[in-house]
């Protein structure tokens, strides 16, 4: 064989071994390139569509104007009355006591019919009985001031009245609304008195004011301050004195019918 085919064969052996050593122990992963992670694209922050209102309905009505709703707004000052008495009758037992004497006060039970002709009129028949109690001060006076007392005693009285009610409204009491009326009365009657066996019935005359508070539709508290006049002897003299008894009177009225309506007539 020729040396140079056997050099060139020589050669051939060794490249191959020459290159591995020379690549051998080299870390060719800190020369590859980094991977990027793909950035995300920014995307803009989805909001719900905005929400459309139903049209209004062919047939619905109209929107109301500013006055329309003042109008509807508005509170309604004079209204039908709560509690009616037309038409209908009370009776009222009461209680009275006498305020304007000293020395005989007097008080007792009572009654009243009346029978309302109107809203604001109604006629009535009222009876008292009276008691007398002497008072303190008629012992002091007759011991102490040796005075004489003389003095009527009347014992019942019976008188037709004429109510007027010309005040109607309401009020608040304990979170209720209670209906009331203002009312005045006077009239005519008769007083029978320790006198009357000789001289009868002493005519009289009274006039006064009073308040009704409704409790509900046939029931009403009824208080009244009433003063009555009439002529009488005392303790039996002869000469007539006018005399007068102012007396607060508080009784329970008892309506019928029990009910009603505000039908008007």
């Amino acid at each position: 064989m020729r040396p140079s085919a056997c050099l060139g064969a020589l050669l051939a052996l060794l490249l191959p071994s020459v290159a591995a050593a020379q690549f051998e122990g080299l870390d060719l992963s800190e020369d590859a390139p980094e991977q990027q992670t793909p950035e995300q694209p920014q995307t803009a922050p989805v909001t719900a569509p905005p929400l459309e209102l139903d049209a209004p309905a062919a047939d619905s009505e109209p929107p109301l104007s500013a006055l329309d709703i003042t109008a509807e707004d508005r509170v309604k000052s004079v209204q039908r009355r709560g509690f009616l008495k037309r038409g209908r009758f009370d009776l009222t037992p009461m209680a009275f006591v006498q305020l304007n004497d000293a020395y005989y006060p007097k008080f007792g039970p009572g009654a009243r019919a009346s029978y309302h002709l109107h809203e604001s009129f109604g006629l009535g028949l009222r009876f008292l009985q009276y008691n007398l109690v002497p008072s303190d001060n008629v012992r002091l006076a007759k011991r102490q001031l040796q005075s004489r007392l003389p003095s009527v005693r009347p014992r019942m009285s019976l008188s037709l009245d004429l109510i007027w009610s010309p005040i109607y409204g309401k009020i608040s009491i304990f979170n209720a609304i209670r209906h009331y009326d203002l009312f005045v009365v006077g009239g005519v009657g008769a007083i029978f008195s320790q006198t009357s066996e000789t001289d009868g019935p002493h005519l009289s005359t009274h006039i006064g004011l009073g308040q009704r508070f409704a409790i509900n539709d046939f029931l009403a508290v009824d208080v009244s301050l009433i003063e009555a006049l009439y002529s009488d002897r005392p303790a039996g003299g002869n000469k007539a004195v006018l005399q007068n008894v102012l007396t607060v009177n508080a009784g329970l009225s008892v309506f019928w019918p029990f009910s009603f309506d505000h039908q008007e007539p």
